[in-house]
């Protein structure tokens, strides 16, 4: 098992490095994406709660979250790829829908999270008070238990995070969002500079219960920077035509993007009509992901090409066809391919039996998830 403290982990990181600032470089970073095999829910699983309902912060228990983490870690080391293994919860809690005013529920049947719009939510949003929100309170207790308990040795990775759009859509529903673009725009301005203060100061409070590494500090995508760094996702940008766009939430990207040494947005290809417009912002990296059902990699290789001399790209492939196509047409320098090709993410049951999250005794799970 390595762990951060043994050696050749530099020469990794200096590999990150090189990926971040571009440099000269013979093969790109290749990631297996090993992390999406687990299951979404797995750390969280209690048998003591019902199998499907509203989740609360009260339900996490850091300290056992922490002991799954750990047990996992130590077992299999950092190795993933050309990335590390991080000890996190990914963006499975929807943090930031819960601080605004979400209702979060959750199946461990399914495997899944979701925030849905909350009954008579004022509007525009306040920003919400994040000395005294309980789900903050409770993000900060985890993220300092988990650091705290890999002692170094682990990485400890920063959340991905939502942008206003993905966020103001949760909280209103999407179709509302659109209508209140032509309806109420002062208003939709104000809640996206409350969303994107929202993002800076989770990022930074999460930041500050993290102890960097060599100066640096890991993202949900397994990379680690020299710097600060902040990952968020604007999906609901494919609601919305670039000139609305850019009239509406790009300014709050690039404010994100300012409050960070090494911002990355999460995109798609069905997202593609936005990309020149965040190729603009100084110093971001776009994360796309090829879209199963949507955009292929051959209808957006010549942008990515054309983006390639703006930024660095971490892109994430469907198949081992579009990986070798992908090596072969994009430039080394300054990118990250990640392969998602692989035979499909772990049940919590699987999760928990597989890898003895939880000693079998203590949980009745069937073929059908927990009971």
């Amino acid at each position: 098992m390595r762990t951060l403290l043994d050696s050749g982990v530099d020469k990794l990181l200096s590999r990150h490095a090189a990926f971040w600032h571009r440099s000269d470089v013979t093969r790109p970073l290749l990631a297996p994406r090993s992390l999406a095999r687990n299951s979404r829910l797995g750390l969280l699983f209690d048998p003591t709660l019902p199998a499907e309902g509203v989740f609360t912060p009260e339900m996490i228990q850091p300290q056992e979250i922490v002991r799954r983490l750990v047990n996992w870690l130590e077992k299999s080391g950092i190795d993933d790829g050309d990335v590390f293994q991080v000890a996190g919860l990914e963006s499975t809690i929807p943090w930031m829908e819960a601080a605004l005013g979400c209702e979060i529920f959750y199946s461990f049947v399914h495997d899944t999270m979701w925030a849905e719009k909350p009954t008579n939510a004022p509007w525009p949003p306040g920003m919400p008070d994040l000395d005294k929100n309980p789900w903050i309170r409770k993000l900060t207790e985890l993220t300092s238990a988990i650091d705290q308990a890999s002692a170094g040795r682990f990485p400890v990775d920063t959340l991905q995070l939502r942008g206003s759009a993905d966020l103001l859509g949760a909280y209103q529903g999407a179709s509302q969002l659109c209508l209140l673009a032509y309806d109420d725009p002062q208003s939709l301005h104000y809640a996206v500079r409350v969303c994107t203060k929202l993002l800076v100061e989770i990022n930074a409070r999460q930041r500050k219960a993290i102890r960097p590494v060599q100066g640096g500090y890991f993202n949900h995508f397994q990379v680690w920077a020299p710097g600060t760094t902040a990952l968020w996702s604007q999906d609901l940008s494919t609601l919305f035509s670039p000139e609305m766009y850019s009239e509406f939430f790009l300014e709050g990207d690039r404010q994100a993007a300012m409050s960070v040494d090494f911002p990355v947005l999460h995109t798609h290809t069905s997202e593609s009509h936005c990309f020149s417009l965040w190729s603009e912002i100084d110093g971001l990296t776009l994360e796309i992901t090829v879209d199963p059902t949507g955009k292929g990699l051959e209808d957006v290789l010549p942008e990515l090409v054309q983006l390639q001399a703006h930024m660095p790209l971490m892109v994430q492939v469907q198949t081992d066809d579009e990986l070798r196509r992908a090596q072969a047409e994009l430039e080394p320098q300054g990118l990250l391919l990640v392969s998602r090709h692989q035979p499909g993410r772990l049940s919590v049951s699987e999760d928990v039996l597989t890898r003895m999250l939880l000693p079998i005794h203590q949980a009745s799970i069937g073929p059908e998830g927990p009971t």
